[in-house]
């Protein structure tokens, strides 16, 4: 089994969900201009008109360049412009309306969470995040400072408390997403890792498997080097049951990912030795990491017999004994149907779609 070009098949396929992600943005943003365009169209006055048709025509070019320049290495910085645009657009509404009473103040949380999604990066949400903290500061503290004539329909104190708020909410989420971003990546980063030196160790045994051919090969030509070869064969045998060892390990590694949280991918074939092997090595990280919720991971299984279904509740009642809340994540709807017809069921088990989802269960539950 190759998993080198599995991971490199992994990589492409990232950046093919990066570019869905951005058409979907545009696709959305579109919508909403058109929507917002139609709507103020039908109920505002003539100025209005005339400000959001210029504001709909400069985003409807801005959404054109981003999609020409989704393929290049501009394509997250036109997204920045864009979401800069959106959060323009959020500030001038009082200036287009005359009129300010700060409820549209709390949509300006919205563009590093777009941000977030669309580009999936940590460095988006606070890039954004200041652009948005200083359009609003400068647009709305115009506002209230009467530089921008408009009526201020709540009392001046008021507008300037919401203000305050809108500013600290937006630290507090661009600070918590990143954080929660940089995990989650370094959580993949080093299940990454570990399938690359899967793949290393791997392609090693099966160099090892050739040059055991060979000898057999010249065991069979000559008696005279048997002994000098079986000491050789046996080395080698010692190694390869070490790297089956290792491989072992690899193949069901425990992962930290939060404080008390813990995840072990299952990743390929499990055998009955794997699968007896399964509880031992679960128990082992959850005690070493104090861990009081773990998620099992089977996205990467091809499918699960009635052996490795019941290996698997075994190891999470292993675990409930040791205190810890055992989650399953990412059984597929053809695993399912699998485990049905074979009368297997995880129903006193927590099951979520896959491991974002666990990690957001876990979020949900922190240590008592």
């Amino acid at each position: 089994m190759n998993i080198a070009p599995k991971i490199a098949r992994h990589v492409t396929d990232d950046n093919t969900s990066n570019f869905q992600r951005i058409r979907l943005f545009l696709l959305i943003q579109l919508c909403v201009t058109v929507l917002i365009f139609i709507f103020i169209s039908v109920v505002g006055e003539a100025h209005e008109i005339r400000a959001v048709t210029i504001l709909a025509l400069a985003n409807a070019v801005l959404l054109g360049i981003t999609y020409w320049l989704r393929h290049s290495r501009y394509a997250e910085w036109v997204i920045y412009l864009n979401l800069s645009g959106v959060a323009l657009l959020l500030a001038l509404s009082g200036p287009i309306s005359g009129k300010v009473d700060g409820s549209v103040w709390v949509l300006f949380q919205m563009p590093p969470l777009v941000a977030t999604i669309v580009l999936n990066t940590p460095r988006a949400t606070i890039i954004v995040s200041a652009i948005t903290a200083v359009i609003m500061t400068t647009v709305i503290g115009l506002e209230l400072g009467g530089v921008i004539p408009v009526e201020l329909v709540v009392p001046r104190p008021s507008l300037i408390v919401n203000f305050g708020n809108q500013l600290l909410t937006l630290a507090v989420v661009a600070i918590t997403v990143r954080l929660l971003v940089n995990r989650a990546q370094r959580a993949f980063s080093a299940i990454q890792a570990a399938q690359q030196q899967l793949a290393a160790s791997l392609d090693h045994e099966r160099k090892l498997a050739a040059e055991q051919e060979r000898i057999n090969q010249q065991l069979v030509q000559s008696l005279a080097t048997l002994q000098t070869r079986d000491a050789q064969l046996q080395a080698e045998q010692a190694q390869q049951s070490r790297l089956r060892s290792l491989l072992s390990e690899l193949s069901t590694p425990v992962i930290p990912i939060l404080d008390g949280v813990v995840v072990m991918p299952l990743i390929g074939e499990l055998d009955q030795a794997r699968a007896t092997e399964l509880t031992g090595t679960l128990l082992n990280g959850i005690t070493a990491h104090r861990a009081h919720i773990v998620i099992l991971d089977v996205t990467g299984l091809p499918t699960i017999d009635s052996l490795l279904g019941k290996a698997l509740i075994q190891a999470a009642d292993a675990a409930r004994l040791l205190g810890a809340t055992p989650i399953m994540a990412g059984i597929r709807p053809d695993v399912a149907q699998t485990l049905t017809s074979l009368g297997i069921s995880f129903t006193e088990l927590v099951t979520v779609s896959n491991l974002q989802t666990g990690v957001q269960y876990a979020l949900a539950h922190p240590r008592r």
